[in-house]
């Protein structure tokens, strides 16, 4: 037969090589997964990144402001090699793409397989979900897509090429799978992200399980744990020594939290009419990160590296307060969500009032 009979789509695209149109759907798919990802990447803040990245595991030695700033941009880039770059440039792109989602499956299924809540701002810290099996599974779909991606490198020309040589079927083919993506997407129902719950619901001021309380509703009071905590200058200080000296009220909050900046902003005032206590504000990120928006954090900030203090006090989420009592015990909380957190700094106020009144 001759090559002037042979199928447009072959001649073109494929150069004989191989017979798998269809497989130019997984670059093709990759890309737009990773267009997406970038895109709202973009604007995060860097404080919330480097809490993000901290949570998932990424080495010290790469969570650093420029890598950072530098991720979307360059998830950005690998879409548009997916897309145009042809020969071994295109196999190269690929392989950099098996690389990249590989080390997101792995960051991704230790942060699920840690016993406490784990999420991930994949898309963005404004479109953070918890860490599930279902998050596990996609990330072993991209994976599957980059290993295709590299199949279909090595043996065609660049996605764009094989499109723009493709027959009409091929194209309906590709509307019916961007179509079929659309419909699943819009079909899934959108769960509200935690700190959003927060926000328009105060939680109660005795969250269930999060705190002992017996069959009367009286609060049990508990061991103040062995835990330590790091302040910007490197110093560790043991959670019960620290509360022995002066009554502690722990914050725990996180950068990027929407109900964690109500409450950041009223740390001042409340240190200035709680004279009688030590406010400190507990996070999981380096405290030198603590920067622009959550700078005013900073006087008050202490480092959980660990997250150990976070487990032992029961703190589920953020924003979540504990007081500390001087007698090694605690003395409130955990109380969970901005309003929440108000009204039990608002409770403390008052008997501290009555105290000294009584003093007076």
């Amino acid at each position: 037969m001759c090559i002037a009979c042979e199928p447009p789509y072959r001649d073109r695209s494929y150069n004989g090589h191989m017979d798998l149109p269809a497989l130019v759907a997984a670059p093709l798919l990759l890309a737009a997964v990773l267009a997406v990802s970038g895109v709202s990447k973009l604007r995060d803040d860097d404080a919330a990144t480097a809490t993000e990245w901290t949570d998932l595991g990424v080495p010290g030695a790469l969570n650093t402001h420029a890598l950072r700033r530098a991720h979307p941009w360059a998830e950005l880039a690998l879409t548009l090699a997916l897309v145009v770059l042809p020969g071994w440039l295109g196999v190269a792109a690929a392989v950099v793409a098996v690389a990249l989602t590989l080390a997101y499956l792995v960051m991704i299924a230790r942060a699920a397989a840690r016993p406490e809540p784990a999420e991930c701002a994949c898309f963005g810290t404004g479109a953070r979900t918890a860490i599930t099996g279902r998050t596990v599974a996609r990330n072993a779909a991209l994976l599957l897509l980059a290993v295709l991606a590299v199949v279909h490198a090595a043996g065609a020309d660049s996605p764009l090429v094989v499109l723009l040589g493709a027959p009409a079927a091929t194209w309906g083919w590709l509307a019916a799978l961007v179509l079929a993506v659309v419909v699943t997407v819009l079909l899934v129902p959108v769960a509200p992200a935690d700190d959003d719950v927060l926000e328009e619901e105060a939680l109660p001021a005795r969250p269930s399980g999060a705190a002992p309380y017996d069959e009367e509703g009286e609060y049990l009071r508990t061991l103040t744990p062995f835990a330590t905590l790091v302040d910007r200058d490197g110093a560790r200080h043991d959670l019960v020594r620290l509360s022995a000296r002066q009554a502690q009220l722990l914050v725990f909050m996180r950068a990027g939290c929407g109900p964690c900046s109500t409450t950041g902003n009223q740390l001042a005032g409340w240190q200035e009419r709680l004279p009688e206590l030590a406010l400190r504000v507990v996070v999981s990120q380096p405290i030198d990160s603590l920067e622009g928006d959550y700078a005013h954090w900073q006087p008050f900030a202490l480092h959980d590296p660990d997250g150990l203090a976070a487990r032992m006090l029961r703190v589920s989420g953020t924003p979540t307060a504990v007081l500390l009592g001087t007698d090694g015990l605690l003395a409130g909380g955990p109380v969970s969500g901005s309003g929440a957190i108000e009204e039990f700094v608002e409770d403390i106020a008052v008997q501290l009032e009555e105290a000294r009144g009584a003093v007076e």
